[in-house]
């Protein structure tokens, strides 16, 4: 098989006389942390230049970089640092898109671009795509917009996936993979869009613990029917940090502005149990400006089921944290320390 392969090393272009930066982003990436055994955001910069280079960089050096490729379309930022590592787009000779992850060909993934524009059936990788998150988006594309009906492919079995309009819009019933979905996090949602791409009415939560087969309802709520993509109503979210190890959710409800007000509480399951507990929680005010206010027990950002650390004190009025809060390991309930948010 012949192939056009355009694969920089990192080694070559570190050394490389960097190009003029035209547009420079900062964002956040997952990363997987061996320690912790657990996804982490990163920061990492992505500078785009005037010679339609992309480069990125974490803490100052060139971790990837790669010209724009044109022949795809739309340029895509890569959302993980497996991805930005150690996945390649390369073009064979026949015209054909194909996809290098560790320098090995991701057997039928890809296909075929014109003008610059993707089209006709295109089997594209998962936003989050890395090892233990193989998974594929699989439909057409007209002019480089998505239509009709697209799935999720993972194992090759459909995992979810729903309608595109003539828009490129999704519209009608979906189900959806979380972002960040993967082995330890394995989060769909359920619910409808509107002709706009905008989610409307009742949207329900799944998720399937690792080893099980069978995704359960834990979560969701109803989004306004105005397509205004405002949450309303009561609602079961979860920790941004969901993962095996931290299944906490929140527990509470939005005004029809879609602001969070009064009583929220924080649930906890650890992975061995199947009941929610609550672990925290407090009061946001009631004027819609989703300020906290009075007692609170908050989670430590590093809260899992190995280390149970949450915080407990006062909100002012104003949304302020004040007084002495606690610092509590809520499986010994042995409070570890002391903060003065007065001083």
């Amino acid at each position: 098989m012949q192939i056009r392969y355009h694969l920089q090393s990192t080694e070559n272009f570190l050394n490389e006389q960097e190009s003029t930066e035209q547009q420079t982003l900062e964002e956040e990436v997952d990363q997987w942390n061996n320690i912790k055994c657990k996804l982490e955001k990163t920061k990492i910069q992505i500078n785009f230049t005037n010679d339609h280079n992309i480069i990125y960089k974490k803490d100052g050096t060139i971790i990837r970089q790669e010209q724009v490729h044109n022949a795809l379309g739309k340029q895509e930022i890569l959302h993980n640092m497996d991805q930005i590592k150690n996945l390649f787009w390369s073009k064979k000779y026949d015209g054909k898109w194909i996809v290098f992850q560790h320098n090995e060909i991701l057997e039928n993934i890809g296909g075929y671009c014109k003008v610059g524009q993707k089209q006709g059936l295109w089997k594209d990788l998962f936003r989050n795509y890395w090892n233990w998150a193989q998974i594929l988006e699989s439909g057409e594309y007209q002019n480089c917009f998505r239509i009709g009906n697209w799935n999720y492919i993972c194992q090759d079995k459909k995992t979810g996936g729903g309608f595109y309009n003539q828009d490129g819009k999704k519209q009608g019933k979906w189900i959806e993979l979380d972002e960040g979905f993967y082995k330890w996090k394995q989060v769909i949602y359920k619910g409808e869009y509107n002709k706009k791409g905008l989610r409307i009415g009742i949207w329900d939560i799944m998720y399937c613990k690792q080893g099980e087969l069978i995704y359960k309802q834990f979560g969701g709520g109803s989004y306004d029917l105005k397509g205004s993509q405002i949450k309303i109503g009561k609602w079961v979210e979860l920790d941004e940090g969901f993962y095996n190890l931290k299944q906490a959710t929140y527990h509470g409800e939005y005004d029809m502005k879609g602001m969070k007000v009064g009583k929220w509480d924080i649930m906890h399951c650890l992975r061995e149990e199947i009941e929610y507990k609550q672990i925290g929680g407090g009061s946001y005010d009631q004027e819609g400006s989703e300020k906290k206010i009075g007692k609170w027990i908050e989670l430590d950002e590093e809260f899992n089921d190995c280390l149970q650390i949450i915080y407990n004190g006062d909100y002012n009025k104003k949304g302020i944290k004040v007084g002495k809060w606690a610092i509590i390991d809520f499986e010994s309930k042995q409070k570890l320390r002391e903060v003065n948010y007065d001083n």
